[in-house]
């Protein structure tokens, strides 16, 4: 996951009455336990608005703000792309261990190598893992989106 830095300086959190945050639902169980703390920590009230990374990412472009935009790394260089963050703002702040399964009576898949994955990706090529669909959903490897 990647956070916007330098939006909201340490100077203005101190003087903050809320800070709002826009992230991934994804998220809600770990913010919902940290911002409590921030919040008893600082005074400030943080206010979080939860969303598909589709979502919030349509949410930025049609002019929503928030004081830290917390999505995955693809979505926000492509925000930051077209402008709608301050340049060089973004931090990785957090990371997401993936796994891969297949149903108990399939064959396993090889997986070893990029290009063995990519053999097994049904209908287009893996150019993109993540991000939003024409249906505006998250798109996944095997979305039936094109």
């Amino acid at each position: 996951m990647t956070a916007i830095s330098g939006l909201v300086s340490p100077n203005d959190v101190a003087q903050a009455a809320e800070l709002r945050v826009l992230t991934s639902v994804a998220l809600t169980s770990a913010l919902d336990e940290l911002a409590p703390v921030f919040e008893n920590a600082t005074g400030n009230k943080v206010t979080i608005g939860y969303s598909l990374i589709a979502d919030v990412r349509k949410r930025i472009l049609d002019g929503e703000t928030a004081d830290v935009i917390i999505l995955s790394r693809p979505v926000m260089d492509e925000l930051q792309k077209q402008d709608k963050f301050a340049a060089n703002s973004l931090v990785n702040v957090a990371g997401t261990p993936v796994s891969v399964a297949a149903r108990a009576s399939a064959p396993k898949p090889d997986i070893s190598s990029v290009d063995a994955f990519k053999a097994h990706a049904p209908c287009r090529p893996i150019d993109r893992l993540c991000g939003p669909c024409e249906r505006g959903r998250e798109r996944c490897l095997f979305c039936p989106c094109p």
